[in-house]
């Protein structure tokens, strides 16, 4: 078990060094569906027991905080603290889409920790397995993303980065994952590892071409005994600054039901170079 696990975060890293950003890498490869897609449901809250996987704590441990609360990670950004000189010209403005937001020490952190520690991987196959799977009974297999993404939103700024297209100032990042080219039938699993309200949440239209104005769209409101599942792909989302004094900590990653899936090697993540194949940007379970 822990050869197949090295084997897995060795490819996830070598993936990750060798697909690096490229300039244009969110550009829009086409607007958001403009047609209904036929779903079920658009979205869930899952209520679940975070304590019997402790994510949070395991995050906690890999960034090295202490007893820093993962909510209040944006004070060892404050002055004579921890991360000051390294995260000032990072927070000093805010970021932009697949150019800069997932530069973040935290992020960096994160990831280095993930490629070299399996404590955080074997507890999320084990919340995927547990969890995730048995939401889809008639699925023999699920395709899920092989690295999760990591979220820091602090106070006075953003996680999602500003685009050229957003409305206004006060939606930033309006988009959704077909966009850039993520295959149909893929969904989002969001877990927060800290409360999820208000501002320092993630907005998205209820369902797909709602046709409401962004400014009317639903704030994910979670504890971390809830995580969300949803149609993302489809439904635009977006972050607005995050005023509520506490940072939000959560992560994300994306799920294919073997049903849909088309194995497409043209395609690749827009961070990246990830193709949207098995044993690439996801894997089986």
């Amino acid at each position: 078990m822990v050869a197949i696990l090295a084997g897995f975060v060795v490819r996830a890293k070598r993936d990750r060094e060798e697909g690096g950003e490229e300039s244009d890498a969110r550009t829009p490869l086409r607007e958001c569906e403009n047609t209904l897609w036929h779903i079920e449901w658009p979205y869930k809250y899952v209520d679940y027991d975070h304590a019997k996987y402790g994510l949070a704590d395991i995050v906690q441990d890999m960034l090295n905080i202490d007893d820093t609360p993962l909510d209040m990670l944006h004070s060892l950004l404050d002055e004579n603290k921890k991360y000051k000189d390294e995260e000032e010209p990072y927070y000093s403005k805010l970021p932009e889409l697949g150019k800069s937001d997932r530069d973040s020490i935290f992020v960096k952190i994160f990831l280095q920790k993930f490629d070299s520690d399996y404590t955080f991987l074997h507890k999320y196959m084990d919340f995927v397995v547990e969890q995730v799977k048995p939401l889809y009974p008639n699925e023999e297999k699920l395709l899920v993303q092989r690295t999760p993404n990591v979220r820091f939103h602090i106070p006075e700024n953003t996680n999602i980065g500003t685009r050229p297209s957003d409305p206004s100032a006060e939606v930033i990042g309006l988009h959704c994952d077909s966009e850039f080219d993520h295959p149909k039938g893929e969904v989002n699993i969001i877990v927060p590892l800290t409360d999820m309200f208000r501002s320092n949440s993630i907005f998205f239209e209820p369902h797909p071409i709602s046709a409401l104005e962004p400014k009317d769209y639903t704030a994910m409101t979670m504890s971390k005994d809830q995580f969300f599942i949803g149609n993302l792909n489809v439904m635009k989302h977006y972050n607005r600054i995050n005023r509520t004094g506490k940072t939000r900590v959560s992560l994300d990653f994306r799920v294919l039901p073997m049903s849909k899936y088309v194995g497409d090697a043209s395609k690749r993540s827009a961070t990246g170079k990830n193709k949207f194949v098995a044993g690439d940007y996801y894997m089986y379970i």
